[in-house]
C-alpha cells in the first residue's frame, strides 16, 4: 500500500489495484462469474438496483449514474472523505445480491460475482465520457433501442432531474474510444492461474505441455500486471484536475 498526500494506492496479488482519493469520482464495473446471465430477470435487476441505491446512501457514496445488465453492471459515484469505504460498498453490494440470487436459484453458497474494477476519474473529460458511456450502455448491449425505456439505467432520471448544463456536456462527449469492459477482461484473464481457476478455452493439454512454457507465460503476465499497476500509479500521482 502506498500513500501520497492523503491518497491511498493498494495493489493486490490476484485482483485489480485500487486507488482511494477522498471526494473523487469513480466508475465501477462488476461482472458475474463466467459471464453467466444471472441478472437476466427483471426482478433480479430491480433487487440489484435497490441494493445499490441503499448501500451507496448508507455508506456515503454519491451515486451519479448506473446501468444494470444481464451479466455485469456499471455505475459512477462520488467518494466520501473516507474513500477506502469503496471496498466495504462493493463487498456488501456483492454479498447481499449474491445471497438473494442463490436463494432464487436454490444454489446455496455458489460464487456469483467474479470481481470488480474501479477507476478514479481525475479529469473532467474522462468523467463526462464515462457518464455518457454508462447512460447509453443498455443500447450498446442491444437490450433496448431507446435507452429512455430501460428501467435499470439512470438515463431517464438524468434527463428529468439532471442539471441542463451537465447534460449538454455529457452528451457532447464522444464515447467511441471509451473501453471499460475490455479492460476488465484483461484483468480477468491476466495469468495462466486465472485460466485454470475460472475456466478457459485452452485445454489442459496445452497448459501442461511444457512446464517451462507455463512458468514463462506466468512470469510474462506478472510483468504485464506490474507495468499496468505502475502506469496507474504514475497517472494518479501526476498533477490532475479532480472533478467536484
Amino acid at each position: 500500500m502506498l500513500e501520497f498526500m492523503g491518497d491511498i494506492f493498494k495493489v493486490y496479488p490476484h485482483n485489480p489495484p485500487h486507488y482511494f482519493v477522498p471526494n473523487a469520482m469513480y466508475m465501477f464495473t462488476g461482472a458475474i462469474l463466467h459471464n453467466q446471465y444471472l441478472l437476466s430477470e427483471n426482478r433480479r435487476k430491480e433487487f440489484f438496483l435497490h441494493t445499490l441505491l441503499e448501500r451507496t446512501e448508507l455508506i456515503g457514496w454519491g451515486l451519479q449514474a448506473w446501468a444494470i445488465l444481464n451479466n455485469h453492471y456499471h455505475f459512477v459515484a462520488q467518494a466520501p472523505e473516507n474513500a477506502t469505504t469503496l471496498e466495504k460498498l462493493i463487498r456488501q453490494l456483492h454479498s447481499i445480491t449474491a445471497i438473494q440470487i442463490n436463494r432464487w436459484d436454490n444454489i446455496p453458497r455458489r460464487q456469483v460475482w467474479f470481481n470488480y474494477w474501479d477507476s478514479c476519474l481525475t479529469y473532467e473529460r474522462s468523467y463526462l465520457a464515462r457518464l455518457h458511456y454508462v447512460l447509453m450502455n443498455p443500447v450498446k448491449h442491444g437490450l433496448v433501442n431507446d435507452v429512455i425505456t430501460y428501467p435499470f439505467c439512470s438515463y431517464k432520471w438524468f434527463i428529468e432531474q439532471g442539471d441542463k448544463t451537465l447534460r449538454e456536456q455529457v452528451f457532447a462527449q464522444p464515447i467511441d474510444h471509451v473501453k471499460i469492459f475490455d479492460v476488465f477482461h484483461l484483468i480477468l484473464w491476466i495469468s495462466p492461474a486465472s485460466w485454470r481457476k475460472y475456466g478457459s478455452k485452452l485445454p489442459d493439454s496445452i497448459l501442461n505441455s511444457s512446464p517451462r512454457l507455463h512458468y514463462l507465460a506466468d512470469f510474462f503476465f506478472k510483468i504485464v500486471r506490474f507495468g499496468f499497476q505502475f502506469f496507474q500509479l504514475i497517472q494518479h500521482l501526476l498533477p490532475r484536475r479532480l472533478v467536484s
